[in-house]
């Protein structure tokens, strides 16, 4: 199939019409979900819902490439991928259902069930493979020419990651974390190929509305210990069935065996001690994530001294078995949400710059001339509480938040950006693909043919 008769002019009117709400494919998804339309949880579920499911071999290629090898590719590699291309664009319902889902204030998946405090969180990984697909719609939207409808998908998928804060645990925070690393690389990428003032006005407009903090982690700490309280001491009377679904399928455990040779008061009264000293921990570690790093960082490491000491101790009387059971490590999941936070930073400045050079020609020389420009005051860096690092290598910006040393030697999540870097590295890694393509059709078609 080729590209031939298909306009990118076509293309992007058609997608921007979509993106707006217009046209038979967007009337025709609206009314399955009209009793739901201001949960965006039923929008997502949606979305994920509507991604192409492989038909043959050559779909079931497509989508392997659009899920794990678009990412640092540039658009121009469609040239040489057109079926590709056209598959993608095929899919017009999944954009416009993410734009709905960006409108709505709320985002309530049914996670919870009352009596119980495990939660289902079945919906995380629907919201990865969209993330991933949406990504790689995004990026034919740009090689069409509808750059403002790539913008708009970027957007649904930041505010995706913004409402997975309402799902106030920790496991949905982190990989809202996850997700949003994925949208800050592939950011870079679509900033750094000087994207139109129209392309960017979805993006700043989103920034600029954008509230401070973004991920709650004290709540998500303050949510899972009633939970937990809560359940254990509905039925104090046998504790021992309880402790054994936290224990899972552990040969040891030690809760149990010290329960089991005391009376019910006793049993009880241990019992409630347990969960009074767990509950106690966790609001410690809660109000502890709530504070600024210089002052935050020093507490959370210190009650994670304590965890460690109380968990790695002899077995004794006053021992608490909920503490390894349940309590989390605090430091990383601090270090974390701060780096989350301050990648949204990051991405609000880089947007407000775009958008300046896009009306002047010329990137902006630093943090104070973006926020002249913007008219808005920039977000600083969480770890430093003073201005993000930036500067230009030749004349695209760089920026980098000031993360501990032990972050820098993880590289769990992007810590820094350089467009000119980016946009190198885009244009080396799609000359690699489309030489392997045009490898790949040669070999292919010595074989069909035969040897003289």
């Amino acid at each position: 199939m080729s590209f031939t008769g298909i306009t990118r002019l076509a293309l992007a009117r058609g997608m921007i019409a979509i993106l707006l709400g217009s046209g038979p494919v967007a009337a025709a998804a609206e009314p399955a979900l009209a009793d739901c339309a201001q949960n965006a949880a039923f929008h997502y579920w949606k979305a994920a819902s509507l991604i192409q499911t492989p038909a043959s071999r050559d779909e079931l290629e497509w989508a392997g490439k659009a899920d794990f090898v678009l990412s640092g590719i540039a658009p121009e590699i469609f040239r040489s991928e057109p079926e590709l291309l056209q598959w993608l664009l095929s899919n017009t319902a999944v954009p416009a259902v993410l734009n709905r889902a960006r409108t709505c204030a709320i985002s309530e998946f049914q996670i919870r069930t009352s009596g119980d405090p495990f939660l289902d969180l079945s919906h995380l990984p629907r919201l990865r493979a969209l993330t991933r697909r949406a990504h790689a719609t995004a990026k034919a939207y740009e090689f069409v020419d509808n750059e403002p409808g790539a913008a708009a998908i970027h957007v649904a998928l930041l505010k995706m990651v913004q409402h997975l804060d309402q799902d106030r645990n920790v496991v949905s925070g982190s990989v809202a974390t996850e997700l949003l690393d994925l949208n800050f690389t592939q950011l870079e990428s679509f900033l750094s190929r000087s994207q139109s003032a129209d392309a960017l006005a979805p993006l700043v407009e989103y920034f600029s509305a954008l509230p401070s903090p973004v991920f709650h982690p004290d709540k998500y700490l303050r949510d899972e210990s009633r939970r937990f309280s809560d359940w254990l001491l509905a039925d104090p009377a046998r504790p021992e069935e309880r402790l054994n679904r936290l224990y899972r399928n552990t040969k040891s455990k030690p809760a149990i065996e010290r329960l089991m040779t005391l009376d019910p008061q006793r049993k009880k009264e241990r019992l409630k001690g347990w969960v009074n000293d767990y509950r106690e921990r966790m609001l410690e570690l809660a109000d502890a994530m709530d504070l600024p790093f210089a002052s935050g960082l020093p507490r959370i490491r210190s009650l994670d001294e304590q965890r460690e000491t109380s968990s790695s101790s002899a077995s004794g009387s006053r021992d608490n078995p909920l503490v390894p059971l349940l309590v989390p490590a605090g430091t990383d999941l601090y270090e974390r949400f701060l780096l989350a936070e301050a990648q949204f930073g990051m991405l609000q400045i880089l947007c407000a710059a775009a958008a300046c050079r896009a009306e002047t020609g010329f990137w902006p020389a630093d943090i104070d001339a973006v926020s002249r420009h913007a008219r808005q005051t920039m977000p600083k860096d969480p770890f430093s509480g003073e201005k993000f690092y930036y500067r230009l290598d030749r004349g695209m910006p760089v920026m980098i938040t000031r993360v501990p040393k032990k972050m820098l030697s993880e590289k769990k999540q992007s810590h820094s950006v350089s467009l000119h870097q980016r946009l190198r590295s885009d244009e080396d890694n799609t000359a690699d693909m489309r030489k392997s393509i045009r490898d790949k059709e040669v070999r292919a078609m010595n074989e069909r043919v035969p040897m003289q």
